[in-house]
């Protein structure tokens, strides 16, 4: 699949936002109010649904600088069952991933096939991500992201000391992730002290391996 960059000197022509999960298929559950998808990375067990560990599923994942994303494909048993990647409550770094289903309280039974992909904030340093499943722990590769190299020289060129590169569902959270991934200065005693970030670039990807369509940007932070 072929991916194309749209940058802040071309803003027009953008798809509609499909949401974090990223080419999630929608799936009708108990409350037809709630749009549960696969891959939304869900903080507990949607209302009306219950949770176990999934199986059968397998995954891949990509760097681009410090966002790791994951990829599950599989079959699923019934119609409207949904699968999810979520962060596993464990104290541990880097932290490790559960593939999750959740199971409506009636069942339609038919197969259904499941692609999705999750973005999570993830270390630059560690060569595998580790997903738990109902078959135990995986280590995964992590490959470098690289089907568009405009985009992976910019995250290379936001490696200083005042620079940063995030991405996000809306352009402010993407600033706000670009922000976050500038480390502190060091020998900053004054807690009155003010930072000026200017957005030196900003653009949406779309395409990709990961079926990406999300915001990115990149900023400085300003010392002088």
């Amino acid at each position: 699949m072929s991916m194309t960059a749209a940058t802040s000197e071309h803003p027009e022509g953008f798809p509609h936002d499909q949401g974090a999960g990223g080419g999630g298929v929608p799936s009708p559950g108990p409350d037809s109010k709630a749009s549960i998808h696969d891959g939304g990375q869900y903080p507990s067990t949607p209302a009306g649904y219950t949770e176990i560990n999934g199986s059968g599923a397998t995954y891949s994942a990509q760097r681009l600088g410090t966002t790791l994303l994951i990829r599950a494909q599989g079959m699923l048993p019934y119609l409207n069952e949904v699968a999810d990647i979520r962060q596993a409550p464990l104290r541990i770094s880097p932290p490790a991933f559960d593939f999750l289903i959740y199971k409506p309280q009636i069942l339609a039974p038919a197969l259904r096939k499941f692609d999705f992909v999750v973005r999570v904030g993830f270390p630059k340093e560690p060569q595998a991500v580790v997903i738990r499943d109902a078959q135990g722990s995986h280590q995964v590769a992590i490959a470098q992201f690289s089907p568009l190299k405009s985009v992976n020289a910019l995250v290379e060129s936001s490696n200083s000391g005042n620079d940063g590169f995030g991405m996000g569902d809306t352009l402010d959270e993407a600033i706000y992730t670009a922000i976050s991934s500038i480390p502190p200065l060091q020998g900053t005693s004054n807690p009155d002290q003010m930072f000026l970030y200017k957005v030196t670039e900003f653009g949406r990807m779309v395409g990709g391996f990961a079926a990406l369509n999300t915001f990115y940007a990149r900023v400085t932070r300003q010392t002088d």
